[in-house]
């Protein structure tokens, strides 16, 4: 990735936005962040269609906003298959969670949110884009016993997530049918009145969950509700820096292989061009090599937890930083 906030590399580019201010402003920062590409614009997704199928564009962004069934399945798709095969990246108001999940299923790129957009956004999107098209075209052909190794390990993978799961739901279940006599209802309610006092305002502490996984999200969310914990998820490293600026978190809990912007990236850009080095980013990885803790320590992250996890070890990662979070709390 350049260090700047420009894109040297000669693009096409089609913007479809019917927005006249949008477009002017979005033009400025697309030809100011690739000084070297070729813009075109369209109004609306016949027009988009029409130019998609002369020219050989790398990227089209499509405006959320567009009328005439823009969000139609079968338009992007053929955009997608047109002459070149480009990103198509969708323009959004904001980047609510439902908006997420509605572009992935649409077969969307990435997504680009106008109230948050800066041409250092655009910049990270496009070379995170240009660099997967760059691996794909390089990659090379795999023997089928090296493939069947690592078909084998994501069904580990798989198999390893289906009974955490399991697991959570067994732990739900027993809560609900365990009947517990009187006695020792209060005596446990005084345990975790006396527990709380102790851990001073755990249940106050507001954790950020950059997770894309929805079976490690569900997994989570669990974990962090029986813990009392308040809890907002992201999808990606751009979403995740977006919330980052618009509340106050205790802690980041920073998936590794995000789309967008991974969490190398994203925890860079917190300490970095956020310049905030107090709030603990915990990083979860399916690796646990001395190679990979080093690079997360390296990109800003202060520790990390290896997938997949169970509740109490989270818990144990939590009351590790806890002092971190009192000591910051008592001198803001």
């Amino acid at each position: 990735m350049n260090t700047n906030n420009t894109i040297t590399q000669k693009l096409q580019i089609l913007l479809v936005e019917n927005n006249t201010t949008d477009r002017m402003m979005l033009s400025k920062m697309m030809q100011a962040t690739c000084n070297n590409s070729q813009l075109k614009y369209a109004e609306d997704m016949k027009d988009a269609l029409t130019l998609a199928s002369i020219y050989s564009f790398n990227f089209i962004i499509i405006a959320s906003t567009i009328p005439d069934n823009s969000n139609d399945i079968g338009l992007i798709a053929q955009c997608k298959m047109s002459s070149g095969k480009p990103h198509v990246i969708m323009l959004m108001p904001d980047a609510r969670p439902h908006q997420l999940k509605e572009t992935q299923k649409m077969g969307i790129s990435d997504h680009l949110s106008k109230k948050d957009i800066t041409p250092l956004i655009i910049t990270k999107c496009f070379n995170h884009l240009l660099r997967l098209h760059q691996a794909h075209h390089n990659r090379t052909v795999i023997s089928p016993e090296k493939r069947l190794i690592e078909i084998e390990g994501r069904l580990k993978t798989i198999i390893s997530q289906l009974n955490n799961l399991l697991n959570v739901e067994k732990e739900i279940l027993q809560d609900i049918n365990t009947e517990i006599p009187v006695a020792e209802r209060k005596a446990e309610q005084l345990i975790i009145a006396q527990t709380t006092k102790a851990e001073g305002y755990l249940s106050q502490f507001h954790i950020l969950i950059a997770e894309d996984n929805d079976i490690n999200r569900f997994i989570i969310e669990k974990m962090i509700t029986k813990l009392g914990l308040q809890m907002t998820f992201t999808s990606n490293g751009i979403d995740t820096i977006t919330q980052f600026t618009s509340s106050k978190f205790d802690m980041v809990l920073m998936d590794i292989e995000m789309p967008g912007m991974n969490g190398y990236e994203a925890s860079k850009t917190i300490r970095g061009e956020l310049k905030n080095t107090s709030v603990p980013i915990i990083a979860m990885t399916a690796h646990s090599s001395p190679d990979e803790k080093e690079k997360c320590i390296r990109s800003g992250m202060n520790d990390y937890l290896s997938k997949p996890f169970k509740e109490e070890t989270l818990r144990q990662m939590i009351s590790k930083w806890q002092p971190v979070m009192q000591s910051k709390d008592k001198n803001n």
